[in-house]
């Protein structure tokens, strides 16, 4: 691997490497050094935050790059977990590093100070007043290469593409997608999105950009809409869209900005969020939806019994799938269960219930479906028959950061702590000792 072109590395969410075949165990926890260098940190009076991880991981060679709420970009070695380098950010990062052509890309946003505020052409914007930047690092020594400023927060992980030269392409929370240059930054062109960048993932495939966006709870939008009539019962609050060639091929109403959308044969899967009220919460549900991938066109849909919010983790209410071998694995939050769909026909396969909200996208390896939950467990489940073969207590809940696996190796964010798990030790349900903090 020398290029990481978007969250979870393919469209389809499933970071699994067979090759290299690494078979490594550690933990780091990035938090440690905060009260003897508060640079690494962010000052907050009380006393310190810790480096807590809700982006994805990235791979190239033998590098990890992981961002964190200490505002620092950091590169490990992915084979003993040292810290090779760290740089600072000009905010928060919780996106998936974005890697090509010896570049690691972020986007910043997030935290407090945000509002939904309008600009010069009256465009609801989800920003602080300073704005946010798309930021470029150089992959061996962590030195600042470029910086791209927004006017809106840049939470989504983009994507890398090739087309026309090595360009990357970020939604932001002023409702454009901005396509730059991996080189220099800048600016090639940019394409208006239905609604805002929050926290909804790119993914790309077959030369298609695919994406969801909408408006968070905050926004004047939304409030407006519950207040003339507060019972609706399909507020999705977001559109999922395609984009090739510096346009909009389509857009559809499902989906919304918090869940990223997941690709595989022929068809785009998201998850949203049913609002049965506005001041009853209890009973919101989880939606899933399958679309035509190249009309945008629903084929299914599913939705939840009622259940309850639960933040801890992370706000977001809809999280992207993963999609192999023709079933869609989902978390479906407002159930607190985890499903396997069939892609085609949208039939369940299999539910289990969970402890805690699964606030992440699952990896399948080997017939095997891993994920971790809101109140700490990571599973070992059989892929086929949701059978739960482990269940392994961590000491802090697993937020949005999904696992990669490479080789005999998962890798994984738990907390502030960074884990590189042996797979033959987690199918027994246990930790390696080189692997406890």
């Amino acid at each position: 691997m020398s290029v990481w072109p978007m969250a979870q590395y393919s469209a389809d969410r499933n970071a699994v490497f067979a090759v290299p075949d690494w078979d490594v165990s550690w933990s780091v926890d990035l938090s440690r050094d905060c009260p003897s260098n508060p640079a690494l940190c962010i000052e907050t009076g009380t006393p310190f935050v810790p480096a807590e991880i809700n982006g994805d991981l990235s791979i190239a060679g033998t590098t990890l790059y992981v961002e964190s709420y200490d505002r620092r970009l950091y590169a490990l070695d992915a084979l003993t977990g040292r810290v090779t380098w760290s740089s600072p950010m000009t905010n928060i990062a919780m996106n998936a590093p974005l890697i090509s052509n010896g570049a690691v890309i972020v986007g910043t946003g997030g935290g407090l100070g945000y509002a939904y505020a309008p600009d010069s052409h009256g465009t609801q914007v989800l920003r602080r007043s300073q704005g946010d930047d798309v930021m470029a690092f150089d992959t061996a020594t962590g030195h600042l290469l470029w910086t791209f400023h927004t006017a809106g927060e840049n939470m989504p992980t983009g994507v890398v593409t090739d087309a026309d030269g090595p360009k990357v392409v970020f939604t932001s929370g002023d409702e454009l997608a901005y396509v730059l240059d991996v080189t220099g930054g800048t600016r090639a062109s940019a394409v208006g999105t239905p609604g805002s960048g929050i926290m909804s993932s790119l993914a790309l495939s077959d030369g298609i950009i695919y994406g969801s966006s909408g408006y968070g709870w905050g926004s004047p939008i939304l409030y407006k809409a519950f207040a003339t009539h507060d019972s609706v019962l399909a507020a999705h609050a977001g559109w999922t869209w395609a984009m090739s060639g510096g346009k909009l091929l389509w857009t559809s109403p499902y989906g919304n900005g918090h869940g990223s959308p997941v690709v595989g044969d022929g068809t785009v899967f998201v998850e949203s969020t049913v609002v049965g009220s506005w001041t009853n919460i209890s009973i919101w549900r989880t939606e899933v939806d399958a679309l035509d991938a190249v009309t945008g066109r629903l084929r299914w849909r599913y939705v939840t019994a009622p259940g309850t919010a639960h933040s801890p983790g992370s706000n977001n209410d809809a999280i992207g799938g993963v999609y192999e071998a023709g079933v869609l694995y989902q978390t479906l939050p407002y159930a607190r269960a985890f499903a396997a769909f069939d892609g085609a026909s949208g039939r369940i396969v299999w539910a289990i219930p969970t402890h805690g909200i699964v606030k992440m996208s699952g990896v399948v390896a080997a017939g095997k479906l891993y994920f971790g939950d809101s109140e700490g467990y990571l599973y070992v489940v059989d892929a086929a028959s949701g059978a739960v073969e482990q269940q392994v207590k961590f000491p802090s809940l697993f937020a949005c950061s999904s696992p990669v696996i490479v080789g005999q190796t998962m890798f994984v964010a738990n907390g502030s702590t960074l884990y590189a798990l042996r797979l033959t030790d987690l199918n027994r349900g246990i930790l390696s000792s080189a692997a406890t903090p």
